[in-house]
């Protein structure tokens, strides 16, 4: 018998995916082991059937199982592997023993305490995967025998007060994935460009304050994270980067984009939450093939009417900008199904949205909404509707004929009743009205089967309503 339960696989490495986003396949019980399979439930071969899955319960493989690596842990015959979506398995083990095992081909030394870099993982030539954390590696006479590791493909410095890389790192020439983040970093050596195998690099937390000259050399990197750095602009020169399907800038000071970042025609997300951004360059609009936009946090007032050449957008993110309106071209963005326009300054609903038929979540909290259009009905497929912290005084009534909706909030507003035809919501499972002057509740409020959270809490709700609510909702978890 085959018993289906859930797993992520969350992309964080080359290994696993470039575009680094998530996956969901299942994982299956048969005879006595554990496999994968698709959404449709065939089994993926190439990632094996397995004795055990790092945290396996009954409920399933969490999201958090999968370590920051990228990899999923396995066991068979006792033996602990990762294992990433491409089918590779890495036999694991987390110190280093007295005496070398040939058969080690991860090494993950995060749990370990070491004063300098440790020499002893020299013993180990074949070794593919090396993962530190927070060791004191700074010395750079030792860790520039690191080299000496030529089959490495996966390498991780997280955490280690690094404030520069030997002069020879160049030569791991099968280096495909190089996490460096949270160090001190301000400079690359000349000698990374030499490094034409790597497809994945991550400089998140460090200090650079612009982009070495020699980046532009990395030919076949197709991810690039630069979060959480002291970046104030991108030279010109990062367009030689034509593999590059996945750039994250967030959090940096970045004030503009420069013009020709158009020609990253291979880009599939761009990421600039945080930033100074005030406006957009004409050109982002010929990222043909990006999927996902982020441009949270920024100063944005407008944006170009010619977004609407980026046909195959799905998700895009404006929370906590100054947008007061959408241009009207929007609605060409067919393939959109999450949108948020939270933290705004939309007085009006842009009923330019109504017209994005794929739209499956719309954030459009914190913004002086006080009405919506019926024709918000047309969006047939929304599951994730939030409209916190508006200035709604009667609730809409169109939001009742959204029948696919699955998650609504509607807090801090100032609604005073909901109509009988709220239980017309038969698929909602989470409903926030915290911070309402709700005092009764509709009766029909025992249709909503599929009700598992309701927030009640700051509404003048007494005794007897909330008795009332626990027998119409015996199996709801209600906040009062």
């Amino acid at each position: 018998m085959k018993r289906a339960l859930a797993v992520t696989f969350l992309i964080l490495s080359y290994c696993i995916s470039t575009a680094q986003t998530a996956y969901d396949y299942k994982v299956a019980e048969k005879d006595g082991k554990y496999i994968f399979t698709d959404a449709q439930g065939k089994p993926i071969e190439k990632l094996g059937a397995w004795d055990q899955i790092d945290s396996f319960t009954s409920i399933g493989v969490e999201a958090a199982d999968v370590n920051r690596s990228g990899f999923l842990k396995v066991w068979k015959e006792n033996k602990e592997y990762y294992l990433d979506t491409l089918g590779n398995t890495y036999r694991l083990a987390y110190e280093l023993p007295d005496s070398p095992n040939p058969e080690i081909q991860a090494l993950d030394l995060s749990r370990q305490s070491f004063d300098a870099f440790p020499i002893e993982v020299l013993q180990y030539p074949n070794l593919q995967v090396l993962i530190m954390y927070r060791l004191a590696v700074d010395n750079q006479s030792a860790l520039a025998e690191i080299v000496q590791l030529k089959a490495l493909r996966f390498l991780s410095i997280m955490d280690c007060s690094l404030s520069k890389l030997p002069s020879n790192f160049g030569q791991l020439r099968n280096l495909e994935i190089l996490s460096l983040d949270e160090n001190q970093l301000t400079i690359l050596p000349e000698s990374i460009t030499k490094l034409q195998k790597l497809k994945h690099l991550d400089l998140l937390g460090n200090q650079f304050t612009k982009l070495p000259d020699n980046f532009a050399q990395l030919q076949n990197l197709e991810t690039l994270d630069l979060q959480e750095n002291q970046l104030e602009s991108l030279p010109e020169s990062i367009t030689k980067l034509q593999n590059l399907r996945s750039l994250r800038l967030d959090r940096n000071r970045l004030t503009t984009l420069p013009e020709s970042i158009g020609q990253l025609q291979q880009l599939e997300w761009l990421s600039l939450d945080n930033n100074r951004l005030k406006g957009l360059p004409e050109s982002i609009t010929k990222l043909q093939k990006l999927e996902r936009l982020n441009l949270s946090f920024n100063q944005l007032q407008s944006l170009p009417e010619s977004i609407t050449k980026l046909q195959k957008l799905e998700r895009l993110n404006l929370f906590w900008n100054q947008l007061q309106s959408l241009p009207e071209s929007i609605t060409e963005l067919k393939n959109l199904v999450d949108l948020d326009l939270g933290s705004n300054q939309f007085s009006n609903f842009p009923e330019s949205i109504t017209k994005l038929q794929k739209l499956e979540r719309l954030n459009l909290s914190l913004n002086q909404l006080q009405s919506l259009p019926e024709s918000i009905t047309k969006l047939k497929n929304l599951m994730d509707l939030d409209l916190g912290s508006n200035q709604f005084s009667n609730f809409p009534e169109s939001i009742t004929k959204l029948q696919k909706l699955e998650r609504l909030n509607l807090s801090f507003n100032q609604l005073q009743n909901l109509p009988e035809s709220f239980g017309k919501l038969q698929r909602l499972e989470v409903l926030d009205l915290y911070g309402n002057q709700l005092s009764t509740l509709p009766e029909n409020f025992a249709q909503l089967g599929k009700l598992w959270t309701l927030d009640l809490r700051g509404n003048p709700l007494q005794t007897q309503e909330k008795e009332k609510l626990q027998k119409l909702l015996p199996n709801c978890d209600i906040y009062f």
